[in-house]
Order: structure tokens, then sequence, then C-alpha cells
């Protein structure tokens, strides 16, 4: 007698059920498996945003070549000033530096004390004593003393800047001040984002 078609396809559906539940991964070992991602990548997260808090006890004075930029158009303008500091070694234009780190401060906003909206300045150099002259061609900036917050990136990658700057920006909680803040490029690798704070 030919079968009923209805009751082949409940079959058919009933038994790839069947093995469906059969290749299951139990639930306590999914949960565990998410579980495990996500505190790595946390891990990682952490380990690339590390912030902690200080106190500046002293101005610092920069020299260095300046930009002249906004938020609409740092994408295409910050990469070529970029080049442009390398290109023509600025860094070796510097006299009587205190060290070999590289800064790159952001400071002489429009809205200084209020927000980065509008124009800003963005001054690639090195930190040298209060007194030093500035040679032609480059200009100079103060990060004034005070509480900072300090974002700890991912150690000789300075392409992943822009993560800690996503992180900064992320940061609403925080009483910035929109004075001075800057990028800090050590010898050893180490990359820093220093914000001021009220």
């Amino acid at each position: 007698m030919p079968q009923n078609p209805e009751l082949k396809v409940r079959s058919l559906v009933a038994t790839s059920n069947s093995r469906r539940r059969s290749r299951a991964v139990p639930r306590h070992r999914r949960i565990g498996r998410k579980h495990q991602v996500r505190k790595k990548c946390q891990n990682k997260r952490i380990k690339m945003l590390f912030m902690h808090f200080i106190t500046q006890p002293h101005a610092i004075r920069i020299i260095g070549l300046e930009l002249r930029t906004s938020n609409e158009v740092a994408m295409q303008t910050i990469p070529s000033h970029w080049q442009r500091f390398m290109a023509e070694a600025v860094m070796t234009q510097i006299e009587g530096k205190l060290s070999n780190a590289v800064y790159a401060v952001y400071t002489h906003f429009e809205n200084a004390g209020h927000n980065n909206i509008g124009q800003y300045s963005m001054i690639i150099g090195a930190q040298v004593s209060s007194q030093h002259p500035v040679p032609v061609g480059l200009c100079h900036c103060t990060v004034p003393a005070g509480p900072r917050a300090v974002f700890k990136g991912v150690r000789s990658q300075p392409e992943r800047i822009s993560e800690i700057w996503q992180e900064v920006w992320l940061r609403t909680d925080l009483p910035k001040t929109f004075v001075a803040e800057y990028e800090r490029y050590l010898v050893d690798g180490t990359i820093e984002v220093s914000i001021g704070l009220r």
C-alpha cells in the first residue's frame, strides 16, 4: 500500500531533528566557551587600554612642527603631517631635547576649556627646557601642570593609536580640560595618550 505522503514528511522531519539534537553541544559547554572568548577579549582590551591617573608636577614645553586642523579633516591631514615630520627630520632640528621621546600635542583649541569642536593645533616634536629658543619654521606650546588621565596602548604599534582615542572619547565621565592633550612615543616602544583633567 502506498505510504501516506504526510506521514512520510513527518517521519523525515522527526529523524532530522533527532540527529540535530544528538550533535548539539551541551548548554553548559556552550556557555563556558562563550565565557572564555569574552574573557579573552576583555583581557586583551585591558592589556591594550590600561588607564591610570597621575599629577603632572610641572609644565612641559614642546617644540615641534605645527598643523592646524579639525576633526572633520583630521583623518586626511594628520597622516600627511606625520609624513612631513619624518621627511624633514624635525627631531634633528630641535636642540636641547630633554629626551628622545616624540610628543604629538593637541592644543590651541578654538573652544579651549570647553570642547574640541572647531580648529586646533597638532604639534609633533620633543620636550625642551623652558628657555630653549625655537628654530625657524617650528613652534612651541606648553602642557600645563595638573591632574591627567594616561591611557597606554600596545607597545610598538603606533598604527593603533586611533583605538586609544576611541576609548578616550567614550570616557565622557572624565572632566577633560581641552587645553593640551598629547601622545607620547618612548624609545622602548611604549605609547601613551595623556589627557588633562580639571
